[in-house]
């Protein structure tokens, strides 16, 4: 037997409906196949969607202990594997739910034996990693070494170790012992340096050194950042009607679905980089300005769309200013950059946005925030 499973605690919307997408585009592939089990590791009864899911019960007390209150929720991903590892018995791969399957699912079980692991993607070198680089710059050795002797002596780290994404974490069954090497690993460094991604780190650093560890981009697709957004709205639309009596169904038009970041506009992208090449706009300001023109674009044709566009527009902005404090250095340099985004986002300045009907509340609201720093 082999296991893919899920961890899936309170009751976001949102990350039901990632859940639901991803089991659905593995049972896409294993719909009449029975050596593979799904499941899901939950606080609740009702997990948004009524799927041919195993379930794991995990109390509220249970989560919190693994989260350690809430301070590190990333952390609950070992404890996690560690559940469904002892429950099932069986090489186990746990599957983070905003994901979904290009190919087979039984495929990871061929990087996953004694002697194998696997984790989604490489990312980077960790001493390139602009969230690792003050740990390594500001501890002394003496402090480093006292976090390493935590872990078994076979354990190294050092700024030339590699990062992988921990979308996707396949062991084996005789890998448990490493798992606890990851978490008092975690634990250690988590204490002395808080970064949102100490769980994946303390993971490939353990899984790398004691096992192949392979990766499977061409397996699973992992999504975040900006594109999350537009596949959240996707799925919406997608699942609304979902029925497990039309389960067939839903699987039969999977395939077709349209998934991810929508086209952007020809006429937008052709506008952002003249511009951008007119005026030497940074790649933060110029992606704002595509996304302004491609929420306009969408806006005749995809009101959610637009409305997605217009926040990135908004949230590239805000990014342009924190890597460019000069903008914001003085009044009058603040004064000037507001000036220039009021002309080129002329749609989106004080006395042209309130007309957007298509913009919603809490996207006019965003920009309205811009348009009254300093004010």
């Amino acid at each position: 037997m082999t296991v893919i499973t899920y961890l899936l605690y309170g009751d976001n919307r949102t990350y039901q409906l990632e859940l639901a997408f991803s089991v659905l585009s593995a049972l896409r592939f294993l719909r009449h196949q029975a050596d593979c089990t799904i499941s899901v590791i939950s606080d609740r009864d009702d997990i948004g969607f009524d799927l041919p899911i195993d379930r794991i019960g995990v109390s509220a007390q249970e989560i919190a202990d693994w989260t350690q209150g809430g301070v590190y929720p990333h952390r609950a991903k070992i404890l996690a594997l560690m559940k469904a590892i002892d429950h099932y018995q069986a090489p186990t791969v746990l599957i983070d739910t905003d994901t979904y399957f290009l190919k087979n699912p039984l495929e990871l079980f061929q990087f996953i034996s004694p002697d194998a692991s696997l984790m989604h993607n490489f990312e980077c070198t960790i001493g390139d990693h602009r969230l690792w680089q003050p740990m390594f710059n500001s501890l002394e050795p003496e402090k480093l070494e006292q976090i390493y002797q935590t872990t078994s002596n076979d354990i190294q780290i050092s700024p030339q170790l590699p990062m992988f994404n921990s979308g996707v974490v396949g062991i084996d069954i005789s890998h448990r012992s490493l798992l606890d090497q990851a978490l008092a690993l975690l634990d250690r460094f988590y204490e002395v340096f808080p970064v949102f991604n100490t769980e994946q780190f303390a993971l490939g650093v353990v899984l790398s050194q004691a096992t192949n560890l392979s990766i499977c981009p061409h397996l699973v697709k992992h999504y975040w950042g900006y594109e999350r957004r537009f596949i959240h709205t996707q799925l919406a639309d997608y699942l609304q009607n979902y029925s497990i009596n039309y389960l067939d169904t839903f699987l039969e038009t999977l395939p077709n679905l349209e998934i991810g970041y929508p086209p952007k506009p020809w006429r937008a992208k052709l506008a952002a980089r003249c511009l951008s090449l007119l005026h030497g706009w940074n790649q933060d300001y110029r992606f704002a300005y595509l996304a302004y023109r491609s929420a306009l674009y969408y806006a005749k044709t995809n009101v959610p769309y637009a409305n997605i566009w217009a926040q990135i527009a908004r949230r590239s902005i805000d990014l342009c200013l924190e890597k460019h404090p000069e903008l914001q250095a003085t009044d009058r340099s603040f004064q000037a950059f507001q000036t220039q985004t009021q002309h080129y986002f002329h749609e989106f300045s004080p006395t042209n946005i309130s007309r957007l009907r298509w913009m919603q509340p809490n996207t006019q609201q965003q920009w309205q925030t811009l348009w009254q720093l300093r004010s």
